[in-house]
């Protein structure tokens, strides 16, 4: 029975240990935009223009793209498994179509893509490729008009990866847990 129960404890340790993202989700927001380069067609306002407006939780607050722009976001910690967007379109979205990519760096300089999106949700949940991640960017790909400024960001939350000293306390704990196991035999 004791052996069972070991048994089980492992199991259950293992599977605890490998990081899941879930729809109860909490997400790391971005703290830096590390570059912005604005799209060509030089409709984007001066209050859209504030790389910080794309910072911290949704405020109402937007950096917009413009049609061609992008912008490269870091988080303060690695990133795995999942994405959340917020995108901010005043009027109706289905008259002002705003196409984005997102794709995600180790290093900032050689990029992954992991998926299109566009507007029409506000919110955009994004599953990003395997791996651990620092940077995330974001590039407008909305077919270009004089009436709108490209793929406007509110806010862009990331699922960090586990600090090591909490998987270190989880791992020193599921240890004690076999050692009284052992001890009870």
């Amino acid at each position: 029975m004791k052996k069972h129960l070991l048994k089980a404890a492992l199991v259950a340790a293992a599977v605890m240990a490998v990081p899941a993202v879930s729809s109860a989700t909490t997400y790391t927001w971005a703290t830096t935009v590390e570059s912005w380069t604005v799209g060509t067609n030089g409709n984007v306002v001066a209050s859209r223009s504030n790389t910080d407006n794309a910072l911290g939780v949704a405020d109402n607050d937007f950096l917009s793209l413009g049609v061609g722009g992008s912008a490269v976001f870091s988080f303060g910690v690695d990133f795995y498994g999942e994405s959340s967007i917020i995108e901010i379109t005043y009027g109706d979205v289905t008259q002002y179509l705003e196409t984005a990519d997102v794709s995600v760096s180790t290093d900032g300089l050689t990029w992954t893509p992991a998926q299109s999106i566009d507007n029409q949700s506000g919110t955009v949940q994004v599953t990003l490729p395997a791996g651990i991640w620092s940077y995330l960017q974001i590039a407008d790909t909305s077919s270009l008009n004089d009436t709108f400024d490209g793929f406007d960001i509110d806010a862009v939350g990331v699922t960090a990866v586990p600090e090591p000293a909490t998987m270190a306390l989880f791992g020193t704990g599921i240890l004690g847990l076999a050692g009284l196991a052992r001890r009870r035999k």
